[in-house]
């Protein structure tokens, strides 16, 4: 897991990856209040942005989840959220396997070590294969959000 936020982007993408950096220059360099909701490519199949919008919710009722084909990289657009994390350890109980289908696993809500990283407009979190993540969790009140989540194939890496 990455966390981070473009203001140190010219910096950083010495280190990242070419996939990676194509994907946030693309949030870097987009406009989003004039994007309606919905998916954007920025590489064919192997990158694109989903925006959309959602309202948070308590811990409990978001399903932690993890993906086997894409890196999630979560940008936070407007409104708050909480977003959990931790790591995968094979201890995680699935509830729902939807990796062959909708490259989603999703785990019982008692995750083990999770931290909680504030997703601030302008923030971003990278989450790859093993990383267990839990969007859209309330700061303080459910409250709307809207956002842009990534997918990078991991064959681009």
């Amino acid at each position: 897991m990455i966390f981070g936020d473009l203001n140190h982007l010219e910096i950083e993408k010495k280190i990242y990856p070419a996939a990676i950096v194509k994907a946030l220059e693309f949030l870097k360099n987009t406009d989003f209040n004039v994007l309606e909701n919905g998916t954007y490519e920025i590489q064919g199949n192997e990158i694109f942005a989903k925006i959309f919008e959602t309202e948070t919710a308590v811990l409990d009722e978001r399903r932690p989840e993890t993906h086997g084909k894409f890196i999630d990289i979560q940008y936070s657009l407007d409104g708050k959220e909480i977003v959990g994390f931790a790591r995968k350890t094979g201890e995680q109980k699935i509830n729902e396997n939807l990796l062959e289908n909708d490259d989603n696993i999703f785990y019982e809500n008692d995750i083990r070590d999770e931290i909680y990283l504030k997703m601030n407009p302008g923030t971003f979190a990278i989450f790859f294969p093993y990383d267990v993540h839990r969007p859209a969790c309330n700061l303080e009140k459910n409250e709307k959000i809207r956002k842009v989540v990534v997918k990078v194939s991991v064959n681009c890496m």
